[in-house]
């Protein structure tokens, strides 16, 4: 079991070669193949804030607390957002690392350098990053928080500008299941099927019928308690309810497949299908996946800078949700919730994750053992290493990176 000596108060700390594991710098042999990898990232130049060496892998960082280096096999879950990622162990300890801009942590857990991870948080069941800020449900069914809460994302009922701990903000209750990060905004479900947002409400964002001024508290959207799935990107959220696809907030590029760009400030049925599985926003479209067979369906920018979102070879918009090939085993696409993640698309299908968009420049994708600076508009697979888990975050700088789990 990965352990953590006493991370609040420890003061700023060098990053440390773990066990014996090589940390290194990228290129030729000492490049690692396994374990938690990451590539890509931050155009900067400073050694300090860069989080890695574009299109060579490195093996994430840890604090110096860490007395035993997570491993690939005890990851269960790896969530990024902006500034901040996390990873969900199988014992349900929550590591988390901010970037050198974020206002998520301080030196004292964070290491205050991009990429140390260390474990902020225990009996974790569930998490979410969003932009600087993030949400965790434990096992116990209470709901907590930390990080920037300037527009009220994190639902305390004030709009303190930033928490660098994590704080209980469920209010102490002990029936949270589910919660999704967006920019300004959150969103939680209860277990009761009851669905609750929090934050900024410019462009609908929070489905409470208002786009002015700040819903500072925990506040449910509607009656309804049906909700199964939840799923915030950088202005607009997507649901499953019923079985039924909703959609609501910002509707830009045709984001909600409301046939439209119009906003929407209260949930609104996009689909009234009742076999949809599951909903993931991106920054400028959503994906759905359907029940049957793991269609994959897409509504929204069709991507730019010669790569594609579709993944089917176009990159013109879908004004509603439309099937995307012929491919079926779909199951979860990766969440791309701000706007430097436009241009991006990652899922998982029978098993393998598949990338596609565009990739001129940070971050590079590992495909066939050699990082990948063609964009593209089809989707490729990950292969050489393939990850069994991957994601995107933005540490430092426009240009996000992946992190492999292999």
């Amino acid at each position: 079991m990965p352990t953590s000596g006493d991370i609040n108060g420890i003061a700023m700390a060098d990053i440390a070669d773990i066990n014996g594991i090589d940390m290194p710098s990228g290129g030729g042999a000492s490049e690692p193949s396994s374990g938690i990898l990451t590539i890509g990232g931050s155009a900067s130049s400073n050694p300090v804030t860069r989080a890695v060496d574009f299109d060579q892998f490195k093996s994430i960082q840890f604090h110096s607390s860490v007395s035993t280096a997570l491993s690939a096999s005890d990851v269960s879950e790896i969530k990024g957002g902006k500034y901040v990622a996390g990873i969900l162990d199988t014992s349900g300890n929550l590591w988390m690392a901010g970037g050198s801009s974020a206002t998520t942590g301080n030196s004292s857990n964070y290491g205050g350098y991009v990429r140390q991870f260390a474990i902020e948080l225990t009996s974790v069941a569930e998490f979410s990053c969003g932009h600087d800020h993030a949400l965790a449900v434990k096992t116990d069914g209470t709901l907590w928080g930390i990080g920037t809460n300037g527009d009220g994302q994190l639902g305390r009922g004030n709009t303190s500008n930033q928490y660098s701990t994590f704080v209980d903000v469920g209010g102490g209750a002990t029936n949270w299941s589910k919660v999704s990060c967006g920019e300004d905004f959150s969103l939680a479900l209860k277990t009761t099927g009851a669905l609750y947002s929090a934050g900024k409400n410019q462009d609908g964002r929070t489905g409470q019928g208002t786009t002015s001024g700040d819903t500072t508290s925990w506040t449910q959207i509607g009656g309804d308690a049906d909700w199964t799935q939840i799923s915030s990107g950088e202005k607009h959220s997507g649901a499953i309810k019923g079985g039924k696809l909703i959609t609501w907030g910002e509707g830009s590029g045709r984001r909600l497949g409301n046939n439209g760009t119009s906003d929407e400030t209260s949930p609104y049925t996009a689909n009234s299908d009742t076999d949809w599985q599951s909903v993931h926003c991106g920054s400028e479209y959503t994906k759905a996946i359907k029940t049957t067979d793991g269609h994959h369906y897409h509504a929204g920018s069709g991507g730019g800078f010669g790569g594609g979102t579709r993944g089917d070879g176009s990159t013109s918009y879908t004004a509603t949700f439309t099937r995307i090939g012929s491919d079926t085993g779909w199951t979860e696409f990766a969440e791309l919730k701000t706007s430097s993640f436009t241009y991006y698309v990652a899922g998982k299908k029978g098993g393998s994750w598949y990338a596609c968009g565009r990739v001129d420049g940070p971050p590079y994708i590992k495909t066939g053992g050699t990082a990948s600076t063609s964009s593209t508009t089809t989707f490729i697979e990950l292969a050489d290493p393939a990850p069994s888990k991957f994601v995107f975050v933005t540490s430092d700088g426009a240009k996000p990176e992946a992190i492999y789990v292999v």
